[in-house]
């Protein structure tokens, strides 16, 4: 009988059913397109994995000692050596020649491997990728000679050989990027002979890749660990270890990051639609009390009553969480290999694009548990509710009559009266109506705050600082072989001359040039970026600039006027400040070279940030003017211009750098290239997950005001019966709606983005997809109330309208 009775309800409460349907089929494709998604991503990853690289981590700049300390390492299982033996000098080619040891077998790379030929063996062999040898205007071809000139590791006196390629290797396509061939670099391979005539081996620096033991027994955690533990052994210091997260966290079982951030989201999914569907529930048994007291009084017992609840949900389930398996696995089916397929469009890696297999079973049967476990939650509590309910007070039921037996009543009635009387005559189903669509909409606009300040355009601003164009200019420090190349000298010849400035200037479309200045300086004070008598560079910053560490700054503090007073510095590479051995507030002797001068300036490091693109040592601009530099420091111009001009220009800055030696192009198009995709597989796919998050909660608003207006037909009948227009009614449900649409906005609009910012410093002290700078999310706000409030408009025209398909009489002589 209850089974009968459960189907009946099933029928008879129709909007109630199928609002509750859609809930859980939205929660069911929601949790499974994230584990399909999983799944596909973690199989495309292992594909990706195996045409890369399959080692474990590299350490770098290790000594000969440290290298034979590795060699003997009982955990290492693969080890390859390499080392930059030189660097090619070649215009504006970055390249460089390396040599490679395989000391234990098993390393292998998706790129780099031998595909026609072999490694040189000889002092007068090379190897190496066709595009090296075209690039120094060389045949490809095995036989061919090449004459190269090198600089031993980037020193010395540039030497000239010629070469005969003796093998060529497997090379990425790069035709498909917009990047400018000076932002690439080339290498190839040379042999053990001619690093050992040229380079002693107390002199010689080395690479280390590795694999190390248990790659099927360890689990991620546990294998990074145990990599950094071989790294501490030999004594490579933590920056100099790099691990190959990628390949390690597709072959290993996962850590508890990647776990904590899976179940993370399958949580939040599952918590918010469970109230929405208990809220549903909730809302029917207020609705329900008299029907629930009449089944009472006919002998159902509790358990009856939860017994014909829990199988009135558990059949809805049955019937939507079929639907929701399906399109949960097929909408990540056909989209994700279309993002997959672009993203190998704008990426080095050379594979051709398959289909990941995507289907798990265990996936399927985990997310059909989740969602039947989180309807039973959620039923529970209506359950006991409608176990309670007394026979003889659920008879004489109203709403009102809950808390007080008698209303105060009102001489006029407005419609306003008539909103809040309906509103407030159950407020508990108010409020929780209210907080489950606020709660799911502060969610949405608390990650929408991360996901919009993931811009590629502060990525690129990191290189471009809010320019399209950069000028950068090539400058040695120490070279003592050629000094004309030290930046010092560089700047006796004035290479950023008045004439070159007017040349870019002229250019229709150019508005502004900015230049940054530079000069190099060298110290006796106790510091591994001063010693053997290297040399860094000072630059100078502005107040505005100033304002902009402070919101950064890592260490100390940065008073402007007192720097400025008291030759204040800033540091700018605060992740080295233990290595460098740098002191707060100390004396720093410096002297800086300006051509053949040589000036004494003593400065005080008084705070510590981390700013990659300036020098180490940044000083107040009065500091840097003091030092009435006569030669032109001029290192970088930044270039701001006409954005419908674009193209035009930057082929004509193009054409003058080309002619140019000493300079770089940057430009902002390349720049947001380079980090556009890795920025769109995260955001994009969190924005979807969001939108069907916030549309779940939107169900709790329809099931709502339906159910508020089928169970006050009669009520709505007689008003109209004693005068309230067709117009009239639908303002009054439309004000009814306003009041959870508002409520909702206001918990969105201040939680929401209070919770968002604290979500956005998170984001920017983990270093979470680069984001620096946070951007408000206008249009995601827009968005929001654009959508609540047609959303609830579009509910109260709908319902509204099957009203007034029905006659008054009806009305007023039916209940549901």
């Amino acid at each position: 009988m209850m089974t009968s009775l459960a189907k009946s309800r099933i029928r008879y409460n129709k909007s109630r059913t199928v609002l509750t349907a859609i809930a859980i089929i939205l929660t069911t494709t929601l949790l499974m397109a994230l584990g399909t998604s999983a799944i596909g991503l973690l199989n495309f990853n292992k594909m990706q994995a195996a045409e890369t690289s399959n080692l474990h981590g590299s350490f770098g700049q290790l000594t000969e000692d440290q290298v034979n300390k590795l060699k003997n390492h009982a955990d290492i299982e693969s080890l390859e050596i390499n080392e930059i033996f030189a660097t090619v000098e070649h215009g504006k080619m970055n390249g460089f020649l390396t040599y490679k040891e395989n000391v234990k077998e098993g390393i292998t790379y998706g790129v780099g491997e031998i595909t026609e030929g072999s490694y040189p063996k000889k002092i007068n062999e090379i190897c190496g990728p066709a595009s090296f040898f075209r690039q120094l205007g060389a045949k490809a071809d095995i036989g061919s000679k090449v004459k190269i000139d090198f600089r031993v590791q980037g020193e010395g006196v540039i030497q000239t050989r010629e070469f005969t390629i003796s093998g060529l290797v497997s090379e990425r396509d790069i035709s498909k990027l917009n990047i400018s061939e000076t932002r690439l670099s080339y290498g190839a391979n040379i042999s053990e002979e001619l690093v050992n005539e040229l380079l002693p081996k107390g002199d010689r620096v080395y690479n280390a890749s590795v694999r190390v033991f248990g790659e099927h027994d360890l689990n991620y955690d546990e294998i990074c660990q145990k990599i950094n533990d071989v790294a501490a052994d030999i004594g490579c210091k933590e920056i100099n270890v790099s691990l190959n997260k990628e390949y390690l966290s597709t072959v290993t079982d996962p850590g508890m990051e990647t776990i904590k951030i899976v179940s993370a989201i399958a949580f939040v999914i599952a918590v918010f639609s469970g109230m929405v569907i208990y809220s549903i529930y909730y809302v029917g048994i207020i609705t329900d009390v008299q029907e629930i007291g009449k089944l009472k009084a006919l002998g159902a017992s509790k358990k009856h009553i939860k017994r014909l609840l829990f199988r009135e949900g558990m059949f809805v389930s049955v019937l939507s969480v079929p639907i929701g398996l399906i399109l949960g696995y097929l909408i990540p089916y056909f989209i994700m290999p279309v993002v997959l397929k672009k993203g190998l469009e704008t990426s080095l890696i050379n594979m051709d694009f398959k289909r990941p297999d995507m289907f798990s079973l265990p996936v399927l049967l985990a997310v059909a548990a989740v969602v039947l476990l989180t309807v039973y939650i959620s039923l529970l509590k209506p359950m006991r509710m409608a176990a309670k309910i007394s026979p003889i007070e659920a008879m004489r039921y109203q709403e009102s009559s809950k808390e007080k037996k008698l209303r105060t009543g009102n001489i006029s009635i407005s419609l306003f009266r008539l909103s809040k009387a309906n509103l407030t005559r159950n407020k508990k189903r108010t409020i929780v109506t209210m907080v489950t669509m606020a709660l799911s909409c502060v969610l949405f606009m608390s990650v929408a705050g991360l996901l919009n300040s993931m811009r590629t355009e502060d990525i690129a601003d990191r290189n471009m600082e809010g320019s399209d164009f950069r000028i950068s200019l090539d400058y040695a420090l120490d070279d003592e072989q050629y000094p004309e190349n030290n930046l010092e000298n560089i700047n006796k010849n004035n290479p950023f001359s008045h004439q070159f400035l007017e040349q870019i200037k002229n250019i229709d479309g150019v508005e502004n040039i900015r230049k940054v200045h530079q000069v190099p300086a060298s110290s006796d004070y106790p510091s591994e970026m001063f010693a053997e008598g290297r040399k860094i560079t000072i630059s100078e910053f502005t107040r505005e600039k100033a304002d902009e560490y402070r919101k950064d700054m890592e260490k100390g503090e940065i008073k402007y006027d007192e720097m400025v007073s008291q030759n204040g510095a800033v540091f700018t590479s605060d992740v080295f400040w233990d290595d460098y051995n740098i002191k707060l507030n100390e004396d720093m002797n410096l002297t800086v070279y300006d051509g053949d001068r040589k000036i004494p300036l003593t400065v005080k490091v008084q705070a510590s940030v981390n700013d990659g693109g300036a020098s180490i040592l940044m000083v107040p601009e009065g500091v840097y003017d003091s030092l009435e530099l006569r030669n032109d420091s001029t290192t970088d111009i930044f270039i701001d211009v006409d954005k419908d001009k674009y193209d035009d220009i930057k082929s004509q800055i193009q054409e003058m750098i080309d002619s140019q030696d000493k300079f770089e192009l940057y430009s902002r198009d390349e720049e947001i290239s380079i980090g556009d995709m890795s920025v769109s597989m995260i955001k994009y796919p969190m924005y979807v997950i969001l939108l069907m998050i916030a549309v779940i909660g939107f169900m709790n608003l329809i099931n709502t005001m339906i159910t508020s207006i089928i169970t006050r037909k009669q009520e709505l009948g007689m008003l109209q019966a004693i005068g309230l227009s067709d117009r009239q009614l639908t303002r009054m449900l439309a004000g009814e709606g306003m009041v959870f649409t508002a409520g909702t906005l206001l918990a969105s609009m201040t939680l929401g983005n209070i919770f968002g910012y604290l979500i956005f410093l998170w984001g920017k002290n983990s270093h979470f997809m680069s984001v620096t700078e946070y951007h408000y999310p206008v249009w995601e706000t827009v968005a929001l109330a654009v959508l609540l409030i047609v959303g609830q408009m579009a509910i109260t025209f709908f319902i509204g309208r099957r009203m007034r398909k029905e006659s008054l009489i009806d009305r007023i002589r039916n209940g549901e």
